[in-house]
């Protein structure tokens, strides 16, 4: 991952604007549970944006998965886009966030190529910018 973001975002705020240029790939480590409406909205300005991997961690990752797999399929009601234009989802219920931070890092590759901008969407009530992203900055070997 050539550029590394962080941004904070309180379950129900607004979407903020994006500390990355699409395409990007999105880390969601989803510390509090968030409302389903909201989710969804979250997920839409994700997907309009440009991020074209998105893995989710922590509390209801399953269901940020499938809001964000909705999100896709809304925004394409003509059809799916080529296979570059695709947005992959993963999500990951029983993994540690180091587990998923070598995923990222390693693994979460975009059929369109490399995707060097990505994102740490934090959702929680309190940031803790510097502990999360000294998870995805830990050199990590390939495997």
């Amino acid at each position: 991952m050539s550029t590394l973001a962080y941004l904070h975002l309180p379950p129900g705020a607004p979407p903020a604007t994006l500390p990355v240029a699409a395409p990007f790939k999105a880390v969601l480590v989803l510390e509090t549970p968030a409302d389903p409406v909201w989710r969804a909205r979250v997920s839409t300005w994700l997907v309009d944006s440009g991020c074209l991997y998105a893995m989710t961690w922590g509390a209801g990752c399953e269901a940020w998965h499938d809001a964000i797999d909705d999100a896709f399929i809304a925004a394409h009601p003509a059809g799916l886009p080529d296979d570059d234009q695709l947005i992959m989802t993963t999500w990951h219920d029983d993994e540690s966030l180091d587990e998923v931070a070598d995923f990222a890092a390693h693994a979460a590759v975009h059929p369109s190529g490399d995707l060097a901008d990505a994102l740490v969407l934090h959702i929680a009530d309190r940031p803790h910018e510097a502990a999360v992203l000294a998870t995805f900055r830990t050199p990590r070997p390939a495997c």
